[in-house]
């Protein structure tokens, strides 16, 4: 069983179908993004399931489809054994996800989240450090290339504590940093991304708290220097 959460107009769902039973979740409205870069489909603010079920057809895929927000969306089915995360562009939105599907992953069920690696979206890293510090969520060394911004995550022994809402994140920006997590290259990348995330709100006390926090380590330079430019 997999769910997919965002998955537009199904060109994930296609591989994800090969695998098992496809459940997507999304509201269906197009966007001006949307609408920018895929012209001619329909109009900004229309619902564009109408597009995502007839490319589906053409593929010859029936997923069932719950048309709804995230935090609206209610699993009734049995254990989840894969989830691709693919809509959340900010950490509120990503908590909200993975508290929905906490409670029914299947033991050592992959969690892909899309931009969770994504330098450019410290906030969405830094919730992963946050939660995987507590251990609600492990940071698989997948070891894939560094281009490719998704974080694959696993339920961690804590995964049932996770019935956190959206509006608890700026809590979560206060935990203690946690040296033992790591990116899925074994480097620091995530503790990187809590300084940045504080930095880009200019909250200096709490970004020099968690530098102190941090073990002294040249290589922090080098992460530092990759995720700085973002």
């Amino acid at each position: 069983t997999i769910v997919e959460f965002g998955p537009f107009l199904g060109g994930v769902t296609e591989v994800l179908a090969d695998y098992g039973d496809v459940h997507v979740v999304d509201r269906f409205i197009w966007t001006e993004a949307n609408a920018k870069a895929y012209p001619g489909i329909t109009t900004p603010g229309a619902s564009f399931r109408g597009a995502f079920e007839a490319q589906m057809q053409a593929y010859g895929l029936t997923p069932q489809v719950h048309e709804t927000e995230f935090k609206a969306f209610s699993w009734t089915g049995g254990p989840i054994h894969f989830c691709f995360i693919d809509a959340p562009r900010d950490a509120a939105q990503l908590l909200v996800c993975l508290e929905r599907i906490a409670g029914h992953l299947a033991p050592g069920a992959p969690v892909l989240v899309k931009h969770g690696l994504n330098l450019a979206r410290p906030q969405m890293m830094a919730l992963i450090e946050v939660l995987a510090g507590m251990g609600m969520v492990n940071i698989e060394r997948s070891d894939h290339p560094r281009w490719c911004n998704i974080a694959v995550l696993t339920p961690g022994p804590n995964i049932r504590a996770l019935d956190m809402a959206a509006d608890q994140v700026p809590a979560l920006q206060d935990a203690t940093l946690s040296p033992q997590v790591r990116d899925p290259w074994g480097g620091g990348l995530m503790a990187m991304a809590r300084l940045a995330e504080r930095i880009g709100q200019l909250d200096w006390p709490a970004a020099y708290a968690l530098l102190d926090q941090m073990p002294p380590d040249p290589a922090h330079l080098a992460e530092w220097d990759e995720i700085a430019p973002q």
